[in-house]
């Protein structure tokens, strides 16, 4: 039915729905009942009009002895964990066998999360050998818990290390974090340094801009 069993989310998925008649006689007025849940978005379908995807209906309409008709929706993914989707189909004339008018599709879609990193320094407008801090704070927009973060913060040329919440090792501070819950900002990472190289004019940045201003030494 699915065109896929793993998937991720915000992805397209295709299911295809396809209706028989084994007979004896021909079916009148057949209607497949296709209700998509809340965590499949409604992208297109090639009914030409007859399927309606707010009430799930496929028209189908008549279908003769040893013949069947298709349909293909394609849905953007929007929830993670197991999806199911149900399909029934029904018609006018007495069905001799109703264990096969009702199937149920599971698509499995992976663990997902939106990490976000901001950045930010005070003062942002310094002397030569000022203390500048700059602060970053991790936060995970979800919509499930971020595993394994890690955050990797170099300090740049021009400026000597005075202190951080997280070591500094070989000029490199890494910073492991287990478990990030969603819509969760974690502790700030926060590293203080000395502005010792003297650029006149020269902007300098660890991705926020800091501004020096001239100096001379009398």
């Amino acid at each position: 039915m699915s065109n896929a069993s793993d998937v991720n989310l915000h992805d397209l998925v295709k299911w295809t729905i396809t209706v028989s008649n084994k007979g004896p006689d021909a079916a009148t007025g057949v209607v497949v009942k296709e209700s998509l849940p809340k965590s499949l978005i409604w992208i297109s379908d090639d009914a030409a009009g007859k399927y309606n995807h707010d009430s799930g209906v496929w028209n189908v309409g008549n279908l003769n002895k040893s013949s069947s008709a298709k349909l293909n929706i394609v849905c953007r993914v929007n929830a993670t964990g197991p999806i199911k989707n149900s399909v029934s189909v029904t018609g006018n004339e007495f069905d001799i066998d109703k264990s096969n008018n009702n199937d149920t599709k599971t698509v499995k879609v992976a663990k997902a999360s939106d990490l976000g990193i901001v950045k930010v320094v005070n003062p942002s407008t310094v002397n030569y050998t000022d203390v500048v801090c700059w602060t970053l704070t991790v936060t995970n927009y979800g919509p499930d818990a971020a595993t394994g973060v890690k955050i990797y913060e170099t300090l740049p040329n021009g400026f000597v290390y005075l202190n951080s919440t997280k070591p500094l090792v070989n000029g490199v501070i890494v910073w492991l974090l287990a478990v990030v819950l969603m819509l969760k900002s974690i502790p700030e990472l926060m590293l203080q340094a000395l502005l010792s190289m003297l650029q006149a004019s020269k902007e300098m940045s660890m991705t926020k801009t800091l501004q020096t201003t001239k100096a001379v030494h009398q």
